[in-house]
């Protein structure tokens, strides 16, 4: 199967009322939602095939969002294994003078499904240095986030 170049997507959202939590502040599930729609766009488009998310990683918060701001996703591959693929989020809050702060950044892992079944995906063919270090050290951060799974479930059982 041949490689394809990075796909990315960016969106710009505001940020209503219904969206915020007591603190008048984004609701974590409602950022985390809008963060994982945008990822499984970008992997489907880069694999052919709906794809389920499967795992998260590396996860940073650095600042809250309201009502002044504006939320700007940014999701794009940066590896694809067999069936799996990993794609990068990026949130930032823009104010309304421009000034624009990142918000949280995060590792989301997705498999391409076709009749419940997990499917070939193509390969990244990244062309930019950040493209070749960000795929170069993908393995090591799919090796931690299997660690991690692996001891969850073994001490989920061992209760």
């Amino acid at each position: 199967m041949k490689g394809k170049k990075p796909f990315e997507l960016t969106d710009h959202i505001l940020i209503s009322p219904s969206d915020l939590n007591s603190d008048w502040s984004m609701h974590g599930g409602r950022l985390f939602y809008l963060m994982d729609l945008k990822a499984a766009i970008v992997a489907r488009n880069h694999s052919g095939y709906i794809s389920h998310t499967v795992a998260g990683s590396s996860f940073k918060y650095f600042n809250p969002v309201n009502t002044d701001h504006e939320l700007i996703v940014h999701a794009k591959i940066t590896r694809a294994w067999n069936t799996s693929m990993e794609i990068r989020v990026q949130a930032f809050r823009k104010a309304l003078d421009g000034m624009r702060e990142p918000v949280m950044t995060i590792y989301l892992y997705f498999v391409a499904i076709e009749d419940g079944k997990p499917q070939q995906v193509p390969q990244v063919l990244p062309k930019t240095e950040l493209e070749k270090t960000e795929y170069a050290l993908a393995d090591q951060r799919r090796e931690k986030i299997k660690e991690f799974i692996e001891k969850y479930i073994e001490s989920s059982y061992a209760q």
